[in-house]
């Protein structure tokens, strides 16, 4: 008898052992199951941003050709795409590419959301653009997150002023990077949508900036902190932008290499055969800036090769020149030339170029490129309208 319930009790116990199991399971299982939507949610959505910029049917093509790169490639697998066009200065669509049937088209989310940028107001622009990451983030829900920005560009220049007033040397400077509309009134700072991304907690896969003159390195710099990729163009782009039915499925594989062939490439088979593109590496800017203040803090500048160094804009003072180009020229006995090619082949991961730039700064006319590393550069400018402005950029703060 006393067997029996031994035998009773240990019965007991494995059946406490099995409840106890089952009840660790069922709660693992029921974790899982909480945990079913990350596992379902895409694995990217990418932030089409177009602001008011007068570039309106360029754009409104751009999108076309998005939905038939969609629909050629039979959808957009595990990554979602959204776009907030701007209707006009003060209104903007937000949309999301479908594809069904076969298809791609345009789901709305807000046919009629309030999207003005004021150039005198940059608090105001970073709500707005603080307002549109969470509103994505709530719409299309992903593990990661990218933002491609068609507009007018100006690179680091300041937000509130015509580029053309550059082609002067006379002038007084700002303190606001910007990009939007060609309207000095109607820009955004490149600090705004910082703030935006930061405020917002968003870090992207890339930025992508189709825009004139962004792959700049007082540009770039600013960004570092937000995306892992910068890519965009270190010369002025045609209005008609990226190729998107040509480079959608490389740019959403992160492929930059097919993505800047595929720009360039366009560009080079047209009757305007004028482009160049680059994808920079973020994680490496720290080691550039130690390297490039070391070599010209510790190296007496050769300003007189500085008019061979390679331009990319037209203008009486040169604002924007080849970066690399610049560090070997200006400085050509710096023992530390070599350990800066070494940085800047791991910053610039793709890059693609014509033999011929073009430049409307400040009449039209073609640059050729004896020289191209990818990246602009403003900090030797002697530009009076820039320099001011120049000198607040955390690149030239931390470079001198």
């Amino acid at each position: 008898m006393k067997k029996t319930k031994e035998n009773r009790h240990i019965l007991s116990i494995i059946l406490a052992v099995i409840l106890l199991i089952s009840g660790v399971t069922a709660c693992s299982n029921d974790k899982n199951e909480s945990g079913g939507e990350e596992d379902t949610m895409a694995a990217e959505t990418i932030i089409f941003l177009f602001p008011y910029s007068g570039l309106e049917s360029q754009i409104s093509q751009n999108i076309a050709d998005m939905k038939s790169a969609v629909t050629a490639q039979g959808g957009l697998g595990n990554t979602r795409i959204v776009i907030i066009n701007a209707i006009n200065l003060i209104n903007a669509k937000m949309t999301e590419l479908v594809y069904a049937d076969s298809i791609c088209t345009e789901s709305v989310i807000d046919g009629l959301m309030q999207l003005e940028f004021v150039s005198d107001n940059q608090a105001k622009a970073a709500e707005a653009l603080q307002d549109i990451f969470l509103r994505v983030k709530k719409a299309a829900p992903a593990k990661s997150y990218s933002i491609v920005i068609g507009s007018h560009g100006s690179a680091w220049l300041p937000a509130g002023i015509d580029i053309l007033t550059l082609t002067s040397a006379a002038g007084t400077g700002g303190q606001k990077r910007a990009f939007g509309t060609a309207s000095a009134k109607h820009q955004i700072s490149h600090d705004a949508l910082i703030a935006a991304a930061e405020n917002s907690k968003t870090h992207f896969n890339y930025v992508f900036f189709d825009a004139c003159l962004m792959s700049n390195i007082e540009t770039i710099y600013g960004y570092r902190n937000i995306c892992d990729y910068f890519i965009a163009s270190a010369a002025e782009t045609p209005s008609y932008g990226a190729p998107y039915k040509t480079i959608l499925k490389s740019l959403i594989n992160h492929n930059y290499a097919d993505v800047a062939d595929g720009f360039v490439s366009y560009y080079a088979d047209s009757t305007f055969p004028y482009a160049c593109f680059t994808a920079t590496r973020c994680e490496k800017l720290n080691e550039l800036v130690q390297t490039v203040k070391m070599i010209s803090t510790l190296e007496d500048a050769n300003t007189a090769s500085l008019s061979d160094v390679q331009k990319y804009d037209g203008m009486k003072a040169t604002v924007f020149y080849d970066l690399a180009d610049y560090i070997h020229k200006v400085y050509p006995a710096s023992p530390l030339l070599d350990t800066f090619d070494n940085i800047m082949s791991q910053v610039v991961v793709s890059k693609a170029c014509t033999k011929d730039i073009f430049t409307t700064l400040p009449t039209e006319k073609k640059i050729p490129l004896t020289s191209f590393c990818g990246i602009s550069t403003s900090s030797p400018t002697a530009n009076e309208l820039a320099l001011p402005s120049l000198q607040e950029t955390a690149w030239y703060m931390d470079t001198h």
